[in-house]
């Protein structure tokens, strides 16, 4: 038992969030994805992949599909990353007014932009121009 807390005092997460994942798992998802969810959230130390910022909810944590799933992607880890709603949002808008109020809203870098254009690509999006 003093070996697991050392595991568990060195997460560096809210152990609250990492809680309320665990016991609400993303109903109509794989155990695969669930599982993956969780071991996502521990290594990006409860960040945002794209903004770095640190997760406050679990409602604003979205789990997202590097190769999408309608194009052959699965629920394994390399190709899941957790981000928040209006990441999310950005990656897979089309209508200017949604991408507009996104990037008002994420005041993104020049690094954190082209993340998300990497993912729109890979999602079958256009990159967006800043």
């Amino acid at each position: 038992s003093e070996g697991r807390k050392g595991l568990h005092d060195n997460l560096q997460v809210d152990m609250s969030i990492l809680i309320s994942l665990m016991r609400n798992p993303s109903m109509n998802r794989s155990t695969e994805f669930n599982d993956n969810k969780l071991s996502l959230y521990s290594a990006q130390k409860g960040k945002c992949a794209i903004t770095q910022r640190v997760f406050c909810t679990t409602e604003e944590i979205h789990c997202h599909h590097k190769n999408p799933r309608k194009l052959g992607g699965t629920d394994e880890y390399k190709n899941l990353v957790l981000i928040l709603e209006p990441v999310h949002k950005l990656i897979h808008a089309k209508v200017p007014d949604v991408i507009n109020q996104c990037l008002k809203l994420l005041q993104l870098t020049n690094a954190q932009l082209a993340k998300v254009n990497k993912y729109r690509e890979m999602a079958g999006n256009e990159p967006i121009v800043a």
